[in-house]
C-alpha cells in the first residue's frame, strides 16, 4: 500500500472517530469518569496537585529530553505561542463550568483538532499539496466535522448543540497548523514572503502566512463571541459578529497600506479614544448609568447586546446569553461569596429562571461560606436601579444583566 492510501486511510478513521467520540462518551459514561480522572490530585504540605499536571510535566520533560538535538529559538518560541494559545481558549470560554485549565474536557477540543490538523498535513503532503492549500482544505475539513458532529448531537439523549464547541475545535485546528509549519516544516511559511498587508485581494489566500494569521483572527473573534450566545438560537448571530468583526480587523490592516487612509484612521481612533476615556471619568462613579434597547452603560463603558455579570468588586466580564441558570450556573455565582444576587431578567422579563423558587425575592444556602444568600429577580429596568442602590449601600453584590429579552 502506497504512501497516500496508508495516509488518506488514518485520516479517515480519525475523522470517524471525532465524529463518534461524544457517542461513545455518553453511552459508556465516559464522561464522568475523564472528568473524574481529571480532578484526582496529592496532598504536599496541604497544597493539592492533580495528578493530570504531573502527567503532563513529565510528558514535556520526555519531549525536550529525546527532541532536544532539533531545539532551536524559534522553535521554543513556537511552543510557548502554541500554550498561550491554549490558555487564551481557556480563559474566554466555559465561565459557568468553572473548569480547570489542566481538565481533560477542557482541552479535548484542542488536542483532537490539533491531531486532525497533523493527519491532514501527511496526507496532503503524499499529494504535492502547496502549503497554502494545506491549510485552507484543513480549516475547512476541520469546521465541517465540528458542526457535523455539533448537529449530529442534537438527536443524542443528554446532549445540546454548542457552537462554542466548534469555535473550540477551530482553534485546535489552527494550533495543529502552527505546530507543523513553524515546528515540523521549520517555519516554512516564514522563508516565503511573510506578508500580511497585499495590494490584491487574491494575494491573501495564497500566501501561507497570511493564511494562517488571518484565520488565526477570524477563529479569536468566533472563539471569544460562541461562548457568550451559546444557545442554538444564537447560532446566525455568532457568525454575524464573528464575520463583521473580522472584517472590520481585515479591511483595517489591508487600507492602512495607504497613506490617505491611515490619516482619516489616525484620526477616528485618536478621537474615539479620548471620548471614551472622557466618558469613563464622567460616569466612573455612578455605576449602571443607562440600560435600555439591549445597551447597558456602566461606569461609562458601553456594553451591547451582550449578557453582563459584575463582580462584588465592580469589576465585570462579559456571560452566555441565557434565560435559565443551571446549578452548576448557581455554584459558579456563589464562589464569588456575595451577600446578595441581583438578577437582571431582561426587558421583558423572560430571563431569570432556573432558581429554586419563581419569586422576586428567595434565598440560596452558600455550602462554602455556610451561610444565606439574598437573590434578587427583577426586570432590568427595576434591576439597575436596585443596583446603584444597593452599591451606594456599600452591599457585597453580583449583578447579572441579561440585555435583552
Amino acid at each position: 500500500m502506497n504512501k497516500t492510501k496508508t495516509t488518506l486511510i488514518d485520516l479517515i478513521l480519525y475523522s470517524l472517530l471525532l465524529t463518534a467520540t461524544p457517542f461513545i462518551m455518553l453511552q459508556n459514561y465516559l464522561q464522568l469518569s475523564i472528568a473524574y480522572f481529571s480532578r484526582l490530585s496529592f496532598s504536599i504540605n496541604n497544597f493539592s496537585v492533580p495528578y493530570i499536571l504531573v502527567i503532563a510535566f513529565a510528558l514535556l520533560i520526555f519531549v525536550f529530553l529525546k527532541f532536544r538535538k532539533t531545539l532551536n529559538k524559534k522553535t521554543f518560541y513556537t511552543l510557548l505561542f502554541v500554550i498561550f494559545l491554549i490558555f487564551i481558549g481557556h480563559s474566554v470560554s466555559d465561565f459557568y463550568l468553572n473548569m480547570k485549565f489542566y481538565d481533560l474536557q477542557q482541552n479535548w477540543h484542542y488536542i483532537a483538532y490539533s491531531i486532525f490538523s497533523f493527519l491532514m498535513y501527511r496526507y496532503c503532503k503524499t499529494k504535492n499539496i502547496s502549503p497554502n492549500k494545506i491549510i485552507l482544505k484543513t480549516l475547512l475539513i476541520a469546521v465541517s466535522l465540528s458542526t457535523f458532529d455539533e448537529v449530529f448531537q442534537l438527536f443524542l439523549s443528554s446532549r445540546t448543540f454548542d457552537i462554542s464547541d466548534i469555535a473550540k475545535d477551530f482553534w485546535g485546528a489552527i494550533i495543529g497548523v502552527i505546530f507543523v509549519f513553524f515546528i515540523i516544516e521549520k517555519n516554512i511559511v516564514l522563508k516565503t514572503n511573510s506578508q500580511i498587508q497585499h495590494k490584491k485581494f487574491n494575494d491573501y489566500i495564497k500566501n501561507p502566512f497570511s493564511v494562517i494569521f488571518y484565520s488565526l483572527i477570524l477563529s479569536f473573534f468566533f472563539l471569544i463571541i460562541s461562548p457568550l450566545l451559546t444557545d442554538i438560537k444564537y447560532c446566525i448571530i455568532t457568525i454575524l459578529i464573528t464575520l463583521f468583526l473580522f472584517s472590520i480587523i481585515f479591511f483595517a490592516i489591508h487600507y492602512f497600506q495607504y497613506k490617505t487612509f491611515r490619516r482619516f484612521f489616525t484620526i477616528f481612533f485618536i478621537i474615539a479614544v479620548i471620548s471614551q476615556i472622557a466618558f469613563i471619568l464622567k460616569y466612573k462613579n455612578k455605576n449602571i448609568v443607562y440600560n435600555a434597547n439591549g445597551i447597558t452603560v456602566y461606569k461609562g463603558l458601553v456594553i451591547p447586546y451582550f449578557d453582563v455579570l459584575i463582580k462584588p468588586s465592580g469589576c465585570y466580564r462579559l456571560v452566555d446569553k441565557k434565560q435559565i441558570f443551571t446549578q452548576t450556573d448557581i455554584s459558579t455565582i456563589l464562589k464569588y461569596s456575595p451577600d446578595i444576587i441581583l438578577i437582571g431578567r431582561g426587558i421583558h422579563g423572560r430571563g431569570g429562571e432556573g432558581f429554586p423558587a419563581p419569586y422576586e425575592v428567595q434565598f440560596l444556602f452558600n455550602s462554602k461560606l455556610k451561610s444565606m444568600v439574598q437573590v434578587i429577580n427583577l426586570k432590568n429596568e427595576q434591576a439597575c436601579a436596585e443596583y446603584n442602590k444597593l452599591k451606594a449601600e456599600g452591599k457585597n453584590v453580583v449583578f447579572i444583566i441579561h440585555n435583552t429579552d
